[in-house]
Order: structure tokens, then C-alpha cells, then sequence
């Protein structure tokens, strides 16, 4: 699927295609900003009972797909949908900004059955006739859009499993950007998020939002955190921790916590900043 490409993978792309019909076939659509719109396209174009989807960045391992396909043999109801697991290549550890392209998997190791917010779509399997009828993207999202299409399956009996067999590496393209435009950007698109999901004491709990709704310990931890990250972000020491990241150096404890206070901070205020207008388009 390209997604209004304009480099040679096209040409590419219907080379291969070319040489492997009967493996692949190749589709292009105008920009669309995000993923919904492509995804969306190649799920209704696919052929298959199981659909894979995985993010451009991603090198699969040889047997990504096998492993999916094994999972839903072994669980054959429409329901049974599978994460599988990324790891970020020893060239990107050490990049300071590599810190926002980690899941924690760990967590996943902890439940049998996952939540709705763990449909990470950058390596994921469901059953096609499953997703049709439940689930697919919001095409106005360029955020939080699986988030989203996760819920909508939950609704509908998704059982979500962890597999950790189904492996790839993340490629993600690092470099420096506008920490405090994207978490001002996360921000405004999590409060739409939220807005369409009734029980929404879960994203506020997994995405750091203070809320009275939140369960009594979670509530106390993250009213400490806060307290922390206020006094992070007094002007002199984010000041000092900015310039501390502003000079090339290998990722360590504390540009982990200059970047993640930046982006706490902003992600929080575009937070507020969407709540104060319900009605803006978050894309503003």
C-alpha cells in the first residue's frame, strides 16, 4: 500500500508485484496524513481470513507470519486477535530519542488477556471478516486511531493475546524533532480519543491523566508525579536539561528524563488545551 508516495517504491513495488502475483499486489492512494486510510484500504482489498498489519519501519523476522498464522489455527474464533513483539536494533538504542519508540512489552508478559489499548497496530493479526464487521479505522484520526479501533472491537468480544513468537525489529527513523509540538499534537488527539470512549478512566490511567475518576492508589501516584514533573519543568532546570540534550550524546538516564519531562508537559497542556475547546478540530 503507498500512501501518496513520491520516491521510486512504486516502481519497486510493481516490479516485485510483477515477478510474485500470486504473492503480491500493489495499491496507492492519495495522502491521507495517517495510517487509517491505507489500512483501511488493504484490509477490504486483502483476500486472506487473517489480516497482519505492520508499521512501515518494521523488518519483519522470517517467520512473523507464520507465527501469526499458527496463533489463529490454534485459536479459530472470529474474536482471537494476537500483538506480536518489536525490538529496537543496537543502532537505535543508543539514539536519545529512541526512548519514544519502546513498548512495554513487559506489561504485556503480565496478562493473559490484554486491553483494548494494547491493539498496537505496528504488529498485529485479526481475523478479516472479524474487522469488517467490528472494527476498522477512523480515517479522521491521524492519532490513536488503532486506540480507537481497539475499543471498537472490545465491544464486540475481542480476545487480544500477546505474541511474543511473532517477532520484528523497529526501525524507526530517529532524529531530532519538535518534542514540544508532538506531545502538544498527542495531546489534542488523546482528548478526542477519550471523548468517544464512555469508560474513560482506563486511557486516563494508561496515558498519565489526572482525574478524580481514578482508582485511589493510581490517583495518589500520579498526583506525586505531578509534583515531580512541575518541578522538572521550573524554568533554570529544563533550561539546563534542554541544553544537556541539545549536544550530540549517547541516550543515558538523563536525557531519558529531559525528553520525557518536555514531552509530559506539552502532551498534558495540548491535553488541556483540546478539553478548553471541545469542539476545535484537534488537527488545529
Amino acid at each position: 500500500m503507498l500512501n501518496g508516495s513520491t520516491d521510486t517504491s512504486e516502481d519497486y513495488l510493481q516490479e516485485m508485484a510483477a515477478r510474485h502475483p500470486e504473492r503480491l499486489r500493489v495499491f496507492k492512494i492519495e495522502g491521507s496524513g495517517s495510517p487509517a486510510a491505507p489500512r483501511n484500504v488493504g484490509i477490504r482489498k486483502a483476500q486472506g481470513e487473517v489480516i497482519v498489519i505492520l508499521d512501515d519501519d518494521v523488518e519483519p523476522d522470517k517467520d512473523l507470519a507464520k507465527q501469526h498464522w499458527r496463533f489463529h489455527q490454534q485459536n479459530p474464533h472470529q474474536e482471537f486477535a494476537a500483538v506480536g513483539e518489536l525490538d529496537l536494533p543496537q543502532e537505535v538504542l543508543g539514539d536519545p530519542y529512541s526512548v519514544f519508540h519502546e513498548f512495554p512489552y513487559h506489561l504485556l508478559r503480565q496478562r493473559e488477556k490484554l486491553h483494548y489499548l494494547d491493539f498496537w497496530t505496528c504488529n498485529v493479526s485479526v481475523k478479516r471478516k472479524f474487522m469488517l464487521q467490528h472494527g476498522m479505522f477512523n480515517e479522521r484520526f491521524l492519532y490513536f486511531e488503532d486506540g480507537l479501533c481497539g475499543y471498537q472491537l472490545s465491544l464486540a468480544g475481542m480476545e487480544l493475546r500477546f505474541l511474543p513468537e511473532a517477532r520484528g525489529k523497529h526501525w524507526h527513523e530517529i532524529r531530532a524533532f519538535d518534542v514540544q509540538a508532538k506531545g502538544r499534537f498527542i495531546g489534542k488527539w488523546l482528548f478526542e480519543f477519550e471523548k468517544l470512549v464512555p469508560e474513560k478512566a482506563a486511557i486516563q490511567e494508561r496515558y498519565g491523566i489526572l482525574s478524580m475518576g481514578l482508582r485511589t492508589p493510581v490517583l495518589l501516584h500520579r498526583m506525586l508525579n505531578r509534583v515531580g514533573l512541575m518541578a522538572l519543568a521550573i524554568p533554570p532546570l529544563s533550561s539546563l536539561l534542554n541544553a544537556y540534550v541539545a549536544n550530540p550524546r549517547p541516550r543515558n538516564r538523563l536525557t531519558d528524563l529531559a525528553l520525557y519531562t518536555a514531552f509530559r508537559w506539552s502532551m498534558l497542556a495540548g491535553y488541556r488545551a483540546a478539553k478548553s475547546q471541545p469542539s476545535a478540530d484537534a488537527a488545529k
